[in-house]
């Protein structure tokens, strides 16, 4: 049970608000576990009751390590008048952990040993989440919690984020990291969870994912609404946008779907591939449930 993290039956409300819905999911260490969602999905909720931020209003989380989890949610909480040494001994004399050896490596570790008495409210972006990364490996945490690390960052921040996140696992550590960009954690994630309007609506490991067919069908037909109709009836997963009907189908079965709106005498304007964003697929009911 070392290193996991179980999420058994969680629900949260705020008011009238259910950020999350009866959401369970083991992750098993070590392990990057990518939370894909759109914006408002829950995803934030989600980590600060893994972090103990916040409490579930029914279920239970367990987390399987003596340390406390280290957490970056949201933007890091910098002294912006002070430097990002200053900044790391501030958390360390206040969690009594740590000195100033600890500080120096941590801020190695993280790329910023070269900003000197540089104040933090003077730091670009990437330099913040850096230092927003150093404060949460203070403590040495097994569990690390990241929220939209690489939102907003230039390319080579996030190739940094990128290494970093491979960095640590390799050192035994659990990365739950959220995004709503599937293509970014695609390349670092073992695991992955969708989140939906406070649902994990699918869960998938790196393999599963490859084998993911996320190609959707754009069928351009005389009589729209008709060819909807027959596809509906059929059972195809199907949707309109304006005059053209997108087929969220793997292709074998795109193309019986073809075949069925031709034989009930409709012409067939275009039928073609697009390729969407993984993230968008599943969200979108693609996959199969």
């Amino acid at each position: 049970m070392e290193n996991t993290v179980i999420i058994d039956r969680v629900t949260k409300q705020y008011k009238k608000c259910t950020a999350i819905n009866d959401v369970s999911a083991t992750i098993r260490g070590p392990v990057i576990y990518g939370l894909i969602g759109k914006n408002g999905a829950g995803k934030t909720t989600l980590l600060k009751m893994i972090g103990g931020i916040a409490s579930p209003t029914l279920g239970k989380i367990s987390v399987g390590t003596k340390k406390p989890a280290g957490v970056l949610i949201e933007t890091p909480g910098l002294f912006t008048h002070l430097d990002a040494r200053d900044n790391l001994l501030i958390k360390m004399r206040m969690t009594g952990i740590g000195g100033e050896a600890e500080a120096d490596r941590l801020l190695e570790k993280v790329g910023l040993s070269g900003v000197g008495k540089k104040k933090a409210g003077a730091f670009s972006l990437g330099m913040k989440q850096r230092l927003g990364i150093a404060l949460a490996l203070v403590g040495d945490p097994d569990l690390i919690l990241l929220d939209e690390p690489v939102n907003g960052l230039d390319p080579e921040g996030i190739v940094f984020i990128r290494d970093f996140l491979k960095e640590l696992r390799s050192e035994g550590k659990t990365i739950i990291v959220s995004s709503h960009l599937l293509g970014e954690l695609s390349k670092v994630s073992d695991r992955y969870g969708f989140l939906e309007n406070g649902r994990l609506i699918k869960e998938l490991n790196a393999t599963e994912l490859n084998h993911e067919d996320s190609s959707v069908f754009s069928l351009s037909v005389d009589m729209t609404a008709t060819a909807a109709d027959i596809l509906i009836k059929e059972g195809y997963k199907v949707s309109v946008e304006g005059n053209l009907i997108l087929i969220r189908e793997k292709e074998e079965r795109a193309s019986r779907a073809l075949a069925a709106v031709l034989s009930g005498g409709i012409v067939v304007k275009e039928f073609k591939k697009y390729e969407v964003a993984l993230e968008e697929f599943f969200l979108a009911g693609g996959a199969e449930q």
